[in-house]
């Protein structure tokens, strides 16, 4: 899930981390600015993922305009905190040569020459079925997803598949 979902929760907890581990947070970056000001102040690394560039594509795919999500990125981009973004690619929805391309540009204009790239993990709707409900996904995930680590490259971004 997303840790933000749950600031008060997840803000003890790196507290209480705090000068005993180091403190690492997995995020989409879908929270108040403000949540994630303070979230980024009390971790060590963050693990940032970019699904779609284009706001309407993720309100359709997700249910949710990334404004915030962008927002957040660009904070996260200028903050001089240890980061890497991640790309959790989808076949036919996100893993388009549009959306590459939008994220490629996104990332060069921030100053990010690094990215990992997640592809769909097939195994996915197994826990729909453990959790009792249907896995109906809008897309084919049967198809193999496209990387496109040319066009990363081609805006000096080095991908890497994970």
């Amino acid at each position: 899930g997303e840790p933000t979902a749950s600031p008060v929760f997840l803000l003890e907890c790196l507290s209480l981390l705090a000068g005993k581990t180091h403190r690492a947070v997995q995020t989409s970056g879908f929270c108040s600015p403000e949540i994630f000001e303070q979230v980024l102040a009390n971790c060590d690394y963050m693990l940032f993922d970019i699904k779609l560039v284009d706001d309407a594509l993720h309100q359709k795919y997700t249910g949710a305009s990334n404004k915030m999500i962008l927002k957040n990125f660009v904070t996260l981009a200028k903050s001089g905190k240890e980061f890497v973004i991640r790309v959790p690619l989808i076949p036919t929805v996100n893993d388009t040569e549009e959306n590459i391309r939008a994220t490629a540009e996104l990332l060069q204009q921030n100053g990010i020459t690094y990215v990992e790239l997640l592809p769909f993990n097939k195994l996915a709707g197994a826990k729909y079925k453990l959790a009792g409900m249907e896995y109906s996904p809008s897309f084919d995930g049967t198809l193999p997803v496209n990387l496109h680590t040319d066009l990363f490259a081609a805006y000096g971004i080095q991908a890497k598949k994970i």
